[in-house]
Parts: C-alpha cells; structure tokens; sequence
C-alpha cells in the first residue's frame, strides 16, 4: 500500500473510531502542536453519570482494596504521575481525592468538586448543575498493572457512598472526543453524554464553541474565562448501572 493509502486508511479508521467531528479535531489538534507556541485543539464531551443506590460490586469483590479520603498534597500521589505543583492547584480548586490502596501500594485515584471546576488546560469555568445535587469528577486514574481489577469500581464505589451522604445524585465530567475507552468506562457506570465543547488555541487566542451556553467564547487572555453550565439530565437517579469492572487511564 502507498504511502497515500495509508494514510486515508488510518483517517478512515479514526473517524469510524471517534466520530467525523472527534477525529476532525484530532487531526487539527496534531497540526497545531507542530507550530512552535502553545496552540492546539480539543474536543470535549460533557457526561453526567448517576449515582446508584448502592454499591456496584458485591461485597467479597475488591475486598483486599482499600479506599480512603485523602490528603490532596499526599506524596503517595506522586507515584500515580501527580506532583505538587498539579496537587497544589487542585487544593486551591477545595478538590477532594479517594485513593485505592492494596497491601500498602496505591492503586488510582479519583478526584472531585462539590463546586465549579476551572480546566487545567485551557481556560474555562466548569458549573455543575444543579448545586445542589451535583458534583464535578476528573483526574480518575489507575496504574496500568491494576486496570483489569476491581479497583475502578471500588473507587466509584467509596465517592458514590460520600455523594450519597451529601445528597449529590449525578457526577458530571469532561472527555476527550479522542478517547474513546475512557468514554466507554463512564458509560458502563451508567453515565451520557449532555453536551460538547470544541476548544481551539492559538499564540494565546482561544476560541470555544460550546452545545451549551455560552455558544461561542473568544479568550484573549488569561482574564477572559467562558463559564459553561453543565447540567444533569432531568431524569429519575438512583438505578443502579451495570459495571464494567476493567478500568483505564481517564
């Protein structure tokens, strides 16, 4: 196959993979980082996911991994690709993370805001709605060795019990349109999709095109921040979603 052929197979792959609209971004997000400055373009998915009732694993299931209420400075984080600097802004955010330990090693970790979130990448101001019952998820990672375990869903599990106590029925989030498999796993916890967001950046003018409002946002600097209502579905919560119990990199 010629070199042509090659790459018309692999754009035709991506966009079966990720969509016309993801796979479009991901290509312009490829030839913006080659340009010197920092300049690129993301494509996000907003999803709320349900919290359930009750548990998502049976009680024996997971029982070796232990999950608990973290300092958000702990070193220990830092074996999970994390360092102060990154901690340091979360704290600043009032985020909250649970930590999976197993005989003493860490396993993942999950982070939250019972507020809004300020993206860490681009400039933006994330609002959970509603309030009240509403949560703003990220930063859920497992180690590559523990991601066909049950440390995943015990995560969920722990952060669903804590969301329960304070009333919050839906976790809302931002995926990459690229990412597929982290798209699958909120899925398999019951979670859908209830909006886009289309961030391009360049020599420090940002551009956002947003299915929510505002629709559209022109940032020329730091100072100019859209703030993006994201909202739950109004629907009935509390059925509880099947659970893939494999987990990845989010």
């Amino acid at each position: 196959m010629t070199l042509i052929g090659r790459s018309i197979a692999k754009v035709s792959s991506s966009i079966e993979e990720l969509g016309r609209a993801n796979a479009l971004c991901y290509y312009l997000d490829r030839l913006l980082l080659a340009m010197p400055g920092r300049n690129g373009a993301v494509r996000y998915l907003f999803v709320a996911q349900p919290v359930p009732n009750g548990p998502l694993l049976p009680p024996r299931r997971g029982a070796r991994i232990k999950v608990e209420q973290i300092d958000v400075m702990d070193p220990r984080l830092h074996a999970l690709e994390l360092d102060d600097t990154v901690q340091a802004y979360r704290r600043d955010q009032k985020a909250l993370c649970f930590a999976a330990f197993q005989d003493g090693t860490i396993l993942g970790c999950l982070w939250f805001c019972l507020g809004p979130y300020d993206e860490d990448v681009l400039r933006c101001r994330y609002h959970p709605r509603p309030s009240e019952s509403a949560a703003w998820d990220f930063g859920a990672y497992v180690a590559p060795a523990y991601r066909t375990g049950f440390a995943f869903a015990r995560l969920w599990d722990e952060v669903n019990a804590y969301y329960r106590s304070r009333g919050i029925h839906w976790s809302l989030s931002r995926i990459s349109g690229a990412n597929p498999l982290s798209l699958r796993s909120h899925q398999s916890l019951g979670a859908q999709v209830v909006g886009t967001a289309t961030f391009v950046t360049l020599f420090g003018l940002q551009v956002m095109s947003c299915s929510l409002g505002p629709r559209f946002h022109l940032s020329l600097g730091g100072n100019q921040v859209p703030n993006v209502d994201v909202a739950a579905p109004p629907v009935t919560v509390g059925d509880r979603p099947s659970v893939t119990t494999g987990a990845a990199s989010l």
